[in-house]
């Protein structure tokens, strides 16, 4: 049924067969997703982010993802109604303070244009969802760089982007895809990149 989550088990690492590259290069320009995209976003070239497809789960989430939650109770699993690959990650907050954070913190060589870029899907309305990069300097000062609030038709994937400035003195990117507080509702995330544009 359309809408309704299928939970994948965490132990399964999937493998896939690439396809080729004029494949791909049609498919990047597609503004949603197709049966005929089965490339983890991880794997295309360009991507600073690790395990940005979600493909991979460990008991303790997906690995190269730091999780920050509130403990009450929402919930972090993987979706297998994906959009790219077989896996997505799903989260589900049920209560106005619940909250969840998932992250990756990436050194940069130099500074210029950065594109984040990641699928969404809701299965309810939903607010306090947002795709944040923040820069971080020599001293780890942290600075919000871009911003952009997370919304999509219910029950279809729908590509989010922003870019950041990243200026000189900066040695890491975070990227940061946060559901609450103040959500309640579900969201699945798919095919999350970090690209140096220029």
């Amino acid at each position: 049924m359309r809408g309704r989550r299928r939970t994948a088990r965490r132990e399964m690492t999937v493998i896939h067969r690439s396809p080729g590259p004029v494949l791909f290069l049609a498919v990047a320009f597609l503004a949603g997703c197709g049966s005929l995209l089965d490339k983890p976003a991880d794997e295309a070239p360009g991507n600073l982010l690790a395990n940005g497809s979600f493909e991979v789960w460990g008991d303790s989430g997906p690995p190269g993802w730091e999780i920050d939650q509130s403990g009450r109770n929402e919930r972090l699993d993987p979706d297998g109604d994906s959009c790219h690959g077989n896996i997505a990650a799903g989260v589900t907050c049920l209560h106005p303070d619940d909250f969840v954070v998932l992250s990756q913190t990436v050194a940069v060589q130099q500074p210029g244009l950065y594109r984040a870029h990641v699928y969404l899907r809701t299965l309810m309305p939903l607010r306090g969802c947002f795709l944040i990069v923040e820069t971080v300097d020599r001293a780890g000062r942290k600075q919000e760089a871009a911003r952009r609030e997370l919304r999509g038709q219910l029950g279809e994937w729908r590509p989010v982007s922003c870019t950041a400035v990243v200026p000189e003195g900066t040695i890491a990117l975070r990227f940061l895809l946060r559901v609450g507080p103040g959500a309640t509702g579900d969201a699945s995330f798919d095919a999350a990149r970090l690209d140096w544009l220029q």
